[in-house]
Order: structure tokens, then sequence, then C-alpha cells
């Protein structure tokens, strides 16, 4: 006699046929699950780890990353670009793509990658890795993109580009569009602290300490400690004491005591009273809170400078280059130290460096070339590097009373 399933027997035989498969496609979505959150991060050092299982329809995600992790941008979009052919649709891959161009120095076409992925956010991030690295246009580029996505993300990093090129007015304007036009914001807060700090860079004191105060009073705001700190240096630069200053500093460091701007503040006032050895305790004590900030560095070589301590600064700035070899500013500081020795060939070795390795066209680097080309009477490379000087800042003082001074004017 024939016997009849139900469906829910028919039901459970199916899904016991097709457990292999569904266990491999388990798989295969658990592993493009881990390695999208690669493909999204900063760092890619456990991608090795991640290989694919066999036959997955995104090994080539895999490769790419890989290419990436190892510095090959080249061959990251190659495989990727390969791997979008056979998947036109997929976002991970243009927003891999996207990534992969970035790091192949093509900032233009990374930035229409992570459009068609609408990947805001990243593009975002994309935005701060070109800030920190002064890669002001393509920060501005990226952050433009962002923004009618992403409006109030993108204006601090916006702000940051404008005051990094020398837009001030344009910044200040920024941000008090976006605190009038935004005035629940969360990052109302941090905008009227860079608005003192604006205000601060235009001297306009009064101002400063008014939207410094004014982000005390924002409820809930995470950076108190950052406008306490602002208040202080305002005040100082006001005119006010140095110890209602230090006291207002103090506060900041007292709210978050793990950061190094505070002690970085302390030590900048110390150092304008001329309290050059206290402020060399800060800011060593700066320097421990945040050892990878190389300015921190920059400006206890040269608080020691000011304190006639040259032999220190020297050491310190050495210990500086040894750490941080890419960096331009160091070596302008150490062929700035050179030329007060007047060991003018190693000056105009270190101000070469510091010019070769420049990427955010900084005038005063060449200048600084310049005038030790001028010392050593190397006349027509001081001239050319003058002219250097003045193409990426036609204004600059000496850079002009250079050429003059080598064309014979008075």
């Amino acid at each position: 006699m024939t016997r009849h399933l139900g469906s829910s027997a028919v039901a459970l035989i199916m899904l016991v046929a097709s457990a292999p498969a569904l266990e491999r496609s388990l798989e295969n979505n658990r592993w493009s699950l881990r390695v999208e959150r690669a493909a999204l991060s900063r760092g890619l050092g456990d991608i090795a780890q991640l290989s694919p299982p066999e036959n997955h329809p995104r090994g080539g995600v895999w490769q790419g990353l890989m290419a990436l992790a190892e510095a090959r941008p080249g061959i990251a979009v190659s495989v990727i670009e390969e791997s979008l052919h056979e998947s036109p649709d997929d976002i991970m891959l243009h927003s891999l793509l996207a990534k992969a161009y970035e790091a192949e120095g093509r900032p233009r076409e990374a930035r229409s990658e992570w459009e068609r992925a609408n990947a805001w956010e990243e593009m975002i991030r994309a935005a701060s890795r070109a800030l920190a690295a002064r890669r002001y246009d393509d920060a501005w580029l990226f952050l433009q993109a962002a923004q009618g996505r992403r409006p109030l993300q993108v204006v601090r990093y916006q702000t940051s580009v404008l005051f990094a090129q020398g837009k001030v007015d344009e910044a200040i304007s920024l941000l008090r569009e976006s605190i009038q036009s935004w005035p629940s914001a969360d990052d109302r807060q941090e905008w009227l602290i860079l608005l003192g700090e604006g205000m601060g860079r235009m001297a306009q004191w009064a101002d400063a300490i008014a939207a410094y105060r004014k982000a005390l009073t924002v409820e809930n705001g995470t950076s108190a400690w950052k406008a306490h700190i602002g208040l202080g240096m305002a005040l100082y630069a006001s005119g006010k004491q140095s110890e209602v200053a230090e006291a207002e500093v103090q506060q900041g460091i007292d709210l978050m005591p793990g950061e190094s701007d505070g002690y970085v503040a302390m030590g900048d006032i110390l150092r304008s009273d001329n309290r050059y050895a206290e402020a060399d305790d800060w800011y060593r004590a700066a320097v421990e809170k945040d050892p990878e900030n190389v300015w921190i560095g920059v400006r206890r070589v040269d608080n020691l400078v000011e304190g006639q301590q040259p032999e220190q600064a020297q050491r310190i700035l050495s210990e500086l280059i040894q750490r941080f070899p890419d960096e331009a500013h160091l070596y302008y500081e150490l062929g700035q130290a050179y030329g007060r020795q007047g060991k003018l060939d190693l000056a105009v070795a270190a101000a070469e460096k510091s010019v070769s390795l420049d990427r955010s066209g900084n005038s005063e680097y060449r200048v600084a070339l310049a005038t030790m080309y001028e010392r050593l009477g190397q006349m027509p490379d001081a001239m050319r590097a003058y002219l250097q000087a003045l193409d990426l800042d036609p204004g600059n003082q000496s850079a002009l009373g250079g050429v003059a001074r080598l064309n014979g004017m008075p």
C-alpha cells in the first residue's frame, strides 16, 4: 500500500537533501561578512588569515585585499576590476575598488566608485586620511562628494581643510552658518570650539572667548575639556595673567587627563612667559600621552632652542628623525640648526631634503633652502628656490625680498 507523505515530511526531506549546499552558502556568507568588515576598515593586517572557501564567488575580493595589504595597489585595481566584469552590481567590489584607487593616488576615480556604492562614511574616512597626509585638495574632493548626503558630518573636516589652507574667513563663515542652521546638531559644541580657534587665528580674542564660553554651555557635549583649554589660551592671548589662563587649561586637563592637548597648551603658555625649563616638563608629559604626534616633539625642540639648550634640542631632533624619517618639517628644523652652527653644506642638504619630502606646498621650506644657498654663494640656486616659494605664495615677503636682493634692487 502506498503511503502518502505529509507536507512537513516532504519539507524535512528537501531540507536534509539541500543541507550541504545550504551549509556552503552560509559559510560563504559568513566569510563575506568577515572580509567586508576588513575591506571597510583601515587595517588590512589580518587579511592573509581570511583565505576564502574553495570556489567562493568573491575570491577576487580576497586577492584584491591581499594586494592592498602588501602595498600593491596596481595589482589590487586589476584584480578587482576583473571581478567587476563578472559582478558589475557588487557594491562591496565598487567600495573596495575605490580603496585601491585611493591607494594608487587616483582620488577622482576613488570618489566615483564610492558614489556608486553609496559609501558616504567611507568617503569621509578617506577625507580624514587625506587631511592627515596634508593632501588637502583630495580631502576637499571627497568632502564635497559626501556633503549632499552627510552635510553635518563633513563640517569639521571642511573646517580643518580651510584652516590648513589659510582660508580662515571661509572656515568661520562655514561654522557660523552651520551653527545657525542646525542648532541641535550633535557636533554643535565641536563647531563652537572650532569657531573659537578660527577667531583666535584672526586675533579676535573677545569673539574667541565668547565662542569657547558658549561651547561650555552646550548640554550633553563631550568636548568641554577642549573648550576649557581653548578658553585658557584665548584668555592668555587677550592679555589676562598667565595664572588665570593656566587655571582654565588645568580644568581641561582634569576633565581629560589622558589627552595631550592640555599639556601642550600649558607648555605654550610657559614658553611664552620665557619659563623654558617648566615648559619642557609639560611638553615631555604631552609626548608621553601622545608619542606618535611628531608636532609635540617639534614644539619641544623649538622651546629648547629658545631656552638656549641647542645640544639637547639637536639630540631630540635626531631622535624624531629616526622615528619619523619622512616628515619634511623635521629636516627643515635640522637645516635651521645647522645654519645656526655655520655648517652650511649640512644645512643645505637638510633643507633640500625637507623640500623633496614636502607634499603640502610649504613656501617657507623653499625660502629656507634659498637662504642657505644664498649664504653659500650659490646665487642661481637661491633665485630658483625663491621663485618656487613665490609660485606657492606670491605674497611671501622673505621670497620677494630675496628676489629683489639677488636682482640688485634696493
